[in-house]
Formats: structure tokens, C-alpha cells, sequence
């Protein structure tokens, strides 16, 4: 009898409270303690609160506590009303130990810059363009991405793996594989913005490579300028909508599910200051980022994404975005403002210039002209469609491209230059 209550209790817990899936981890290990009847366990404030104006809506009203499904709805702003006191609360003695409050001073102040600093390796770039255009083979056991660009060679993979989380229950890691087993379908335009902007947020922060920083679903939201329902008095944006949110959490889901391997015997870090290179032997596949402490949001039964954690790259990224053999340079943030559909073609040529200007910057050859056709020209970076029945109509979207990154600052000029 208890176990079906206790679905049936959660369940409605989902129900009142979706925008904080925090709640569910919280009070599912609170009422676990409770029925292993330990008499001296006392749960949060929060279930606490909970409990409460349940009890006092079932004798209020003649309603039976086991058929709450039937009734909740009906008393959703009153339980809310009661209980979310108790949530901020809990939120603000916290929150001077938040690491979350972190990310809002970072994020404020890369909202008044235009330019942020960003991985520029080549492996990055190359790992980035992967997930944006999802070159994966979906054909093999394992969805495989070849990476081979000038000395690379590298294969990247998708895999729902989780040796490296410390989960101890068979239910946490089913929970893990049904979260993670769509993520290949997640590889897209959005989801290299969520690597560009976890990437930057710990460049920013970390004192050391093994540095886990906390990032929220609504730091990248933040970052991408949309505009929540609610603004915090430090102008952080707060209370999305709840396709903006899953999709954020989608994507972050599906980047942890990336591993990468360097291919060749040996991988060569070079310091351009210093003239000098640290040699790396071939390892084996590890994540490209490692999370822990992962809240995981649903909706019902079903896993949505990752809704916050603790994150930091993976050793072999790690080696590229710290230390004295970092390889970065800088992003345009508004390439994280275009739309990952309808503008994903911006969003993939700001990539790339942003990429060739810090190659550029060694021999000052930034105004060499850009080949526009051909397997290394600007269309195939884009992947845009170039069917030659549509030679203009693909010109005309070429130039569009153009003036949009001119108008947004991204770029100073263009003009074409005859052979």
C-alpha cells in the first residue's frame, strides 16, 4: 500500500511543482528515510510545509488523502501559495553558499561585453562543428563521428555510459539510460551553443583543471537573451516557459553523453609564447565534459533533461580551455542569440570566422580572402544547400548571412574579391 502512495504522492508533486524538479530528488529521499523507519529523521522545511496543507485541505474539504490525483488540481494556487514561501527561504539561507550566485555575477558581466572568450583548438572547433551539423553515424553500434582536419585525427562518440557518475541505485541508473538514450537526436545547432556556453562560463571560473562549476538551465537562457517571465534585481531572468527550459536541458543531457579519443600515437600541445610543447600519449575514450550532483526534471514518469549540476570538461578538453597550454579566442555572444533553426547558418559562419581570426592573428593575414564554394569554402562550413538550379536564390541568402553578422557587429565589412 505504501509504494503506490508514494508514486501517487510524487506524481502530484510533479504535477504542482514542475518548475522545481530540485523537490523531487529532495523529498523522494525524505520519504524513503520515512518509511525505513527511522524515528529520529527529520525531513525538509519544504515536505514539512507540504504535509501540512494537505492535511489541513483533506479534513477543510472531506477529501481523501490516497485519491489526491482526483482533487490536486482544483487546489494547485492554494498549496503553491503555501509551500513556496518555504522554497525561497530555503533558497535564501543558501544562497551566500550557492555557486549559482557565481554564474549571475558572470553572466551579468558577459551581458555588457560583445566578446567572450571561448575555446579556439582545433579539436574544439572540429567537436563543435560535429554536434552542430550531427555528423554522427547513426549506422554502427555506436552512434561515430570520424574527426580528420591536418595533424587530427580523433573519433568522438555517443554513448549513455555512466562509470563516471557516482549513482549506487539500479533506478538512478535506468533513470540515466532513459534520459540519455535519445541524445542523438539532440545533436544540433542549440546543443554546440550549450558547449560554447558551458565552455565560457568555465574558462571564467575555474582556478584548476579538475574545477567543477554549477550551471543552471537558466544561465544559458540567460546568456541567450531570452526573456523569462520574472527578472531577479540584478537583471538575471527567471521563470522561462517550459519549451525554453526543456530544450536547454535536452541539449545539456545530450552533451554529456559525448566521449572523444585522439587518434594519432601522440598529441602535441604547443605553446605559441613560450615555443615549447607538452607531448601527450593516445588515450582512451573519455567524457568530452563530467558532470555530478545532476537534477534530473520530468514531467510524469518521463525524464526531460538535466535541469542543473556540476560540471567541468573532460581531461582531454580540459587540456585545451586551461593552463598555460590553453588554445582560446573569442566568440561573438550574439552568435548565441541567433535562432537554432531559422538562423543556424549565422550561427555556424560566426563559429568559423571566430575560429580563423585567432588562427589569422599568428601572421596577421586577417584580410585574406575566404573561399566561398569547394569543399573548404564558406556554403560547405554552413552546410548550406547549394544546388546550382538555385544559384542566386543562394547567393542572395549568402549575402543576407553577411549583412546580418555586419549589422550585429560580428564582422566590420565584406565584399567580394575577383581571382
Amino acid at each position: 500500500m505504501l509504494q503506490p502512495l508514494q508514486t501517487k504522492f510524487l506524481n502530484v508533486m510533479k504535477t504542482i511543482f514542475p518548475d522545481f524538479p530540485q523537490l523531487f530528488v529532495e523529498w523522494n529521499m525524505d520519504i524513503n528515510h520515512l518509511m525505513s523507519g527511522q524515528d529520529d529523521y527529520q525531513p525538509s522545511q519544504t515536505l514539512k510545509a507540504f504535509f501540512v496543507i494537505l492535511d489541513s485541505l483533506v479534513k477543510n474539504y472531506g477529501l481523501k488523502f490516497e485519491e489526491m490525483e482526483q482533487w490536486v488540481d482544483d487546489y494547485i494556487e492554494e498549496i503553491r501559495d503555501f509551500v513556496l514561501p518555504y522554497i525561497q527561504i530555503i533558497g535564501e539561507e543558501n544562497s551566500a553558499h550557492s555557486p549559482k550566485s557565481n554564474n549571475r555575477e558572470v553572466i551579468n558581466a558577459l551581458l555588457n561585453q560583445n566578446f567572450a572568450e571561448s575555446g579556439s583548438a582545433l579539436l574544439f572547433h572540429k567537436l563543435r562543428e560535429t554536434i552542430s551539423k550531427n555528423e554522427f553515424d547513426i549506422a554502427t553500434d555506436i552512434p561515430t563521428a570520424r574527426i580528420a582536419e591536418r595533424a587530427l585525427e580523433a573519433t568522438a562518440q555517443v554513448r549513455a555510459e555512466n562509470d563516471y557518475l557516482m549513482m549506487k541505485s539500479n533506478v538512478a541508473i535506468e533513470q540515466w539510460k532513459n534520459l540519455t538514450s535519445q541524445a542523438i537526436t539532440s545533436m544540433d545547432d542549440l546543443t554546440a551553443d550549450i558547449f560554447d556556453i558551458v565552455s565560457i562560463l568555465w574558462m571564467q571560473q575555474a582556478t584548476h583543471k579538475d574545477q567543477m562549476i554549477h550551471f543552471h538551465t537558466d544561465d544559458a537562457l540567460n546568456l541567450r537573451r531570452l526573456q523569462g517571465r520574472k527578472e531577479d534585481l540584478d537583471g538575471y531572468q527567471m521563470s522561462y516557459r517550459k519549451k525554453e527550459r526543456d530544450d536547454i536541458m535536452k541539449r545539456l543531457a545530450a552533451l554529456t553523453t559525448i566521449w572523444i579519443r585522439i587518434e594519432k600515437e601522440n598529441l602535441r600541445f604547443i605553446n605559441e609564447d613560450q615555443g615549447d610543447f607538452e607531448e601527450i600519449g593516445q588515450v582512451q575514450f573519455n567524457p568530452l565534459f563530467l558532470v555530478d550532483s545532476v537534477t534530473v526534471a520530468y514531467r510524469g514518469d518521463n525524464p526531460i533533461g538535466i535541469y542543473e549540476c556540476s560540471i567541468r570538461p573532460g581531461e582531454m578538453l580540459a587540456n585545451f580551455l586551461y593552463g598555460s597550454q590553453r588554445s582560446s579566442g573569442l566568440l561573438a555572444l550574439k552568435t548565441l542569440e541567433y535562432h537554432p533553426i531559422k538562423q543556424k547558418y549565422h550561427k555556424r559562419l560566426s563559429r568559423y570566422l571566430s575560429w580563423q581570426w585567432r588562427i589569422r592573428q599568428k601572421s596577421a593575414d586577417y584580410l585574406r580572402a575566404y573561399h566561398i564554394g569547394g569543399d573548404k569554402g564558406l556554403l560547405k562550413v554552413m552546410d548550406l544547400d547549394v544546388n546550382p538550379r538555385y544559384g542566386s536564390r543562394i547567393r542572395e541568402q549568402f549575402e543576407e548571412i553577411l549583412d546580418t553578422l555586419q549589422q550585429d557587429g560580428i564582422i566590420k565589412g565584406w565584399s567580394y574579391k575577383e581571382k
